[in-house]
């Protein structure tokens, strides 16, 4: 099934994105807004590529000359985007990429639970596999947080 592979490999990849995040941090340290603006710059440039190659552009502008609401709804899709990522970078450069692998990953554990209760989602394997998944990375995140404290004690007694 595609979306749970999709699923699998955004999960995988967050830990090579706090790697690759941390290693930017300590090579240039950029703050906040920054780091959002460029990740975002690179994004738009890569999906404008995208767009543009698959054709799907001019299925865009399409859609949205025929329902003009849609318009709006993106334009709050996007300052809530904007929102969101404000409070990712800053705790980010605040906390570091564990830290913020371990609040985005709870964040996702926390989404999957409330839709079952508002949706009303059915619980099947693939589901359960996943919120496994969130939940040791979750423990694996925090417990490689708690040993690298106790290192770092030790090293200073040392």
């Amino acid at each position: 099934n595609v979306k749970n592979f999709l699923v699998f490999v955004s999960l995988s990849l967050d830990g090579v994105t706090g790697t690759t995040q941390s290693k930017i941090k300590k090579a240039t340290d950029p703050s906040a807004y920054h780091y959002m603006f460029f990740m975002n710059f690179y994004s738009c440039l890569f999906l404008s590529f995208s767009f543009i190659a698959s054709g799907e552009l001019y299925k865009i502008g399409g859609f949205i000359t025929q329902y003009p609401d849609a318009f709006l709804h993106l334009c709050f899709y996007a300052l809530s985007s904007a929102f969101g990522q404000i409070f990712i970078f800053l705790a980010f450069k605040a906390y570091g990429a564990v830290r913020l692998a371990l609040i985005t990953a709870t964040r996702k554990f926390f989404t999957l639970l409330v839709s079952f209760v508002v949706f009303g989602h059915h619980f099947n394997l693939p589901i359960a596999f996943g919120i496994g998944l969130v939940g040791i990375g979750i423990y694996l995140e925090k417990h490689s947080d708690e040993k690298k404290s106790v290192d770092k004690k030790s090293d200073k007694k040392n």
